[in-house]
């Protein structure tokens, strides 16, 4: 039997990153749960109360019964012939719940997670407080996040919205970096990846391949036709309260274009 304590606060992190499945696996005292969704990979590491390595050390278990059984308290992992049984305990120690789930193996390379955090504890740190409200517009619009250059800029409607940024060149969904602002505002790259983290919760970004687009500063200088300031969390809050038809924006394009 492999045990593990949680704490819901903790674990409730992760779950935005999550997919259908979260990993628990066993690394010497630790507990670590963890799963990879697209292109980020988080994890949460919490004590292990039993060390003893056996097959319970590698399960994998259905995303939205660990939430919604999970409490503040122990968890007891046993692995049988073709299943396992989960019993969950409340911050008394009292049993609350007991259940049965198909045996299931992690397919997650834990190893070189770990090395990636592990080469993240050399690398600078890097703050993404001056880009965050440009994330969220991105995000909302549903858009990449890039810097390159000196600059953070997102793409939208054949338009440009730039921010000078002194972060390292890196483009990534801005869904994922939404969310994961929201834990910490300061991150690390490692080679193709981005590193957050938070006390015991960890994410990885996989970095996307930046735009054949060069010389922005030029483009921002000169190219400019106009230039306003403006201020992005009213534009961003603007966003989510208009909504126009595809149909309507394209008859009005074709108007214009008469």
């Amino acid at each position: 039997m492999f045990s593990f304590k949680i704490d819901v606060a903790q674990l409730n992190k992760i779950i935005p990153f999550c997919g259908a499945y979260i990993d628990i696996m066993q690394k010497g005292n630790m507990a670590i749960l963890c799963s990879e969704s697209g292109q980020a990979y988080v994890q949460y590491v919490c004590s292990a109360l039993n060390t003893n390595p056996n097959e319970a050390t590698n399960v994998r278990v259905d995303t939205n019964l660990l939430v919604n059984m999970a409490l503040d308290g122990k968890i007891d992992i046993e692995v049988l012939d073709s299943e396992v049984c989960l019993s969950f305990y409340n911050d008394l120690g009292q049993l609350s719940y007991k259940t049965f789930v198909p045996r299931q193996i992690s397919y997650i390379n834990l190893e070189e997670k770990l090395d990636i955090f592990q080469r993240a504890n050399s690398c600078e740190s890097y703050s993404l407080i001056k880009e965050q409200k440009l994330i969220r517009l991105a995000s909302k619009v549903k858009t990449p996040f890039i810097i390159n250059e000196g600059f953070a800029y997102m793409f939208y409607n054949r338009n440009y919205v730039f921010h000078p940024s002194e972060c390292p060149a890196f483009a990534v969904d801005s869904d994922l970096l939404k969310k994961s602002i929201s834990l910490s505002l300061y991150f690390k790259v490692v080679g193709d990846y981005l590193v957050f983290k938070d006390e015991s919760v960890s994410i990885i970004l996989q970095k996307q391949k930046l735009p054949l687009m060069s010389d922005i500063p030029y483009l921002v200088k000169y190219k400019a036709k106009k230039c306003i300031e403006v201020d992005l969390s009213k534009l961003t809050y603007l966003l989510s309260r208009i909504t126009v038809s595809y149909t309507h924006l394209r008859a009005h394009e074709t108007r214009s274009n008469l």
